[in-house]
């Protein structure tokens, strides 16, 4: 946890937040199919973003490894990428979605990448056709019945949803995808991959160390709080999200980037910040910029509570640039 008045005291004019499982952890439909959950917690994140973005100047770019259609859903319902100038998204950790248009594109060192892996996006979708008999043995194994979902929307990855363990009944999503065991459903996953013959193709970053063989296979394996993923190797955010803070006319010091489970959504320079309940990696990441340079925020509040926590200290930051100027 960092004392927040010895941070760099840079004003922030963008926050990348991929911190989006917080919202959709509890009983939110990832499709945006409904807008409302039973969980008073995720209901409240909701809320407190609309105001933020209804009403504070430093606007907020949703960063995700999620599909576009997921991605809209948690858009239209946290009011995120409305302010001028700044409407964009990242879908699938790579493509921007232009909140205002619709379109969707790649920076060029991205398209590079795609285009060097290109013959390995046939195999996402044989690999999805192939595992496909085996979601409903997954289900009643470690789901409590209910049949896991492929995301929809993606076009670079697979994301096998972790399902809700009470069904979804007139119109309305009842329970918690946090209740079943996302490790058990990732090593189901896994397992099913490695069966199907698989694992020359595909590194398990979650659970194995990195080496260099794993980092020369076309695919990786990781999960999330919500979904275990199958994406392109070295499609990481941060190329976007340069990209972006130079499209919107800024230095990298007046970024801040918000995770809680990687590092590829962090950029050299930025005010990078993380909840209480961030992986070890990250909260390690965050506290070495902090002593460099006081350049890192972990809060001492976990999930959403840290996010807002977040989210005021950068209020305070600016304030405190604004009498700097002043004085």
């Amino acid at each position: 946890m960092t004392p927040p008045e010895t941070l760099r005291k840079t004003p922030i004019r963008v926050i990348y937040n991929d911190v989006d499982n917080t919202l959709v952890n509890n009983g939110y439909d990832t499709t945006g199919a409904i807008q409302e959950g039973p969980d008073a917690e995720t209901n409240a994140a909701f809320a407190a973003y609309r105001i933020w973005n209804a009403t504070v100047d430093v606007p907020i770019v949703l960063v995700t490894n999620r599909g576009r259609a997921a991605t809209e859903g948690i858009i239209k319902r946290g009011g995120f990428g409305t302010k001028p100038n700044y409407r964009k998204a990242i879908c699938e950790g790579v493509g921007i979605l232009d909140t205002g248009d619709g379109s969707y594109t790649f920076v060029g060192e991205v398209v590079s990448e795609l285009h060097s892996k290109k013959e390995f996006v046939p195999m996402l979708a044989e690999i999805r056709d192939t595992l496909h008999p085996e979601l409903e043995k997954i289900g009643q194994e470690i789901c409590a019945g209910h049949v896991p979902i492929i995301s929809p929307g993606k076009q670079f990855s697979l994301a096998w949803d972790i399902p809700y363990t009470i069904k979804r009944e007139e119109g309305e999503m009842i329970g918690s995808s946090a209740r079943v065991n996302a490790d058990a459903f990732y090593m189901a996953i896994k397992k099913s991959l490695d069966e199907k013959g698989y694992r020359k193709f595909v590194a398990f970053s979650h659970d194995e160390p990195v080496t260099e063989e794993s980092k020369s296979k076309p695919l990786q394996l990781t999960r999330d709080n919500s979904a275990v993923n199958l994406r392109l190797t070295g499609l990481d955010k941060r190329p976007t999200i340069l990209y972006l803070t130079r499209l919107f006319g800024l230095k990298e010091e007046q970024t801040a980037c918000l995770d809680d489970s990687s590092l590829d959504a962090f950029t050299p320079d930025s005010l990078a910040c993380a909840p209480a309940n961030a992986n070890k990696k990250v909260q390690e990441f965050v506290l070495d910029k902090y002593k460099k340079d006081g350049s890192g925020y972990l809060s001492a509040n976990p999930g959403i509570q840290g996010q807002l926590d977040i989210l005021e200290t950068i209020l305070r930051i600016n304030m405190q640039a604004a009498k700097i100027i002043i004085s």
